[in-house]
């Protein structure tokens, strides 16, 4: 009796942390409109650092909050890299995750395909700003920063890319427009699947 009250009592402990956490993300400044984007170390997988100090100061930054292992996440980052030469060449684009995901980088970076000429920075978190950034209201959270590095706006799960081109007030190009809407046809069969599936199972 004495060993499930203390486990009940760890969990408590743990779910009053994780509220906090997020409640201090959600009023924290980091995550207002104009707030700066903070200096912070990602470390890559090739165990190189980045600083977010030193990005283009004459470009528009996207930093993106992931998991490795999520679908939506992979599925953005696919669609950011087919736009990349086009729409989105003047931007930044940096993708954060947490430490303890370091294991699982190297999977996410084969599932999108990623190649050095596509000029992102893929990193873990070394300096814990994930848990004053993220706001805990589904992944991927995109936060999109002016040349300034001042916070535009915030957008979390599925985001089209045309709805980030709009928050820089830039043109939409056609193909982005195809790009979004197939996406979307692709989401919504597999969530049709998964219902299907889930549907199979309890029958």
């Amino acid at each position: 009796m004495k060993k499930i009250l203390l486990l009940f009592i760890l969990a408590l402990q743990a779910f009053t942390t994780f509220g906090q956490t997020a409640n201090e993300a959600r009023s924290g400044k980091l995550v207002q409109v104009g707030a700066e984007l903070p200096q912070m170390r990602l470390m890559q997988l090739d165990s190189s650092i980045i600083n977010t100090k030193n990005l283009d100061p004459n470009k528009n930054v996207i930093l993106m909050l992931f998991n490795p292992t999520c679908e939506h996440c992979i599925d953005f980052t696919k669609s950011f890299i087919a736009q990349r030469e086009t729409a989105f060449k003047d931007f930044e684009f940096v993708l954060m995750t947490g430490d303890q995901m370091l294991p699982y980088l190297s999977n996410f970076i084969k599932a999108v395909d990623y190649k050095t000429q596509h000029r992102m920075t893929i990193g873990v978190d070394l300096d814990k700003k994930t848990f004053e950034l993220f706001i805990y209201d589904g992944l991927p959270q995109l936060m999109l920063y002016d040349t300034n590095k001042k916070l535009l706006k915030l957008y979390t799960r599925d985001t089209k890319m045309e709805t980030i081109l709009a928050t820089y007030n830039l043109a939409i190009p056609t193909e982005v427009k195809i790009a979004d809407k197939q996406s979307s046809n692709k989401k919504n069969k597999r969530r049709a699947a998964r219902i299907k599936n889930a549907t199979r199972a309890n029958n």
